[in-house]
């Protein structure tokens, strides 16, 4: 990632950081979309959001979303098995 981007990305970190009190570990609520789009670009998605957010990120996701992944078919059974890992 550019230094220009990093620097934005601490920016708007440290804004979000003091306008709704967050702390660290980060915890981040991930969809079906986005996990299956980071398979799909070869994202590790547990190594670039600490990156990212400048601090230490947990994924989570919901049962809903597990739900959803499974019902849409085989074409996003490697989506389900990232997505099993996380913290739900």
């Amino acid at each position: 990632m550019k230094v220009t981007k990093s620097k934005r990305n601490r920016r708007i970190v440290e804004f979000y950081k003091t306008l709704h009190s967050l702390t660290e570990p980060y915890r981040v609520l991930v969809d079906g979309s986005f996990v299956f789009a980071a398979l799909k670009n070869k994202i590790h998605i547990k190594e670039q959001l600490p990156i990212l957010l400048g601090g230490s990120a947990v994924p989570y996701v919901s049962n809903c979303i597990l739900n959803e992944l499974k019902n849409m078919g085989e074409d996003l059974s490697g989506a389900v098995l990232v997505v099993k890992h996380y913290q739900k």
